[in-house]
């Protein structure tokens, strides 16, 4: 099963919230699962208000955890990670209109079935992005 199918089981059967099952799926980011897990708790359904997916907010955790900072040079360090985060984005909205959570689980969707769908795709995205 691929990482974007183990996150999407993982939100259909209830077993984290977006950010969590989006975050579980990728190894090698510096932390343990338990400390990952604890740290996106709080950012499902647009971190409680609606606003950023969760699966947004943790794919911008797993770039950023990914990219090595360069010591020497900081500032190039975060425009890089920027311009990912831009990317991202933009690739996200071209699948689902929004970064929104209250405007991407608006009827007529049903939220059941989007958010598995919503992380799916933001985990395929971050696989095309991350060289491993």
């Amino acid at each position: 099963m691929s990482r974007a199918e183990t996150a999407h089981a993982m939100m259909v059967e209830h077993k984290g919230n977006c950010a969590q099952a989006t975050i579980s799926v990728f190894d090698n980011l510096g932390l343990d699962k338990e400390t990952a897990q604890k740290i996106t708790r709080c950012f499902g359904g647009g971190m409680a208000t609606g606003n950023i997916c969760g699966a947004i907010t943790a794919s911008y955790m797993v770039l950023g955890l990914k990219m090595t900072l360069a010591a020497d040079n900081p500032k190039e360090s975060h425009e890089k990670v920027h311009a990912q985060i831009a990317e991202f984005n933009k690739k996200f909205i071209t699948r689902h209109g929004s970064l929104l959570c209250k405007v991407l689980k608006a009827p007529p969707i049903k939220p059941p079935q989007v958010c598995p769908n919503l992380v799916k795709s933001a985990v395929e995205i971050l696989e095309g992005m991350i060289k491993e």
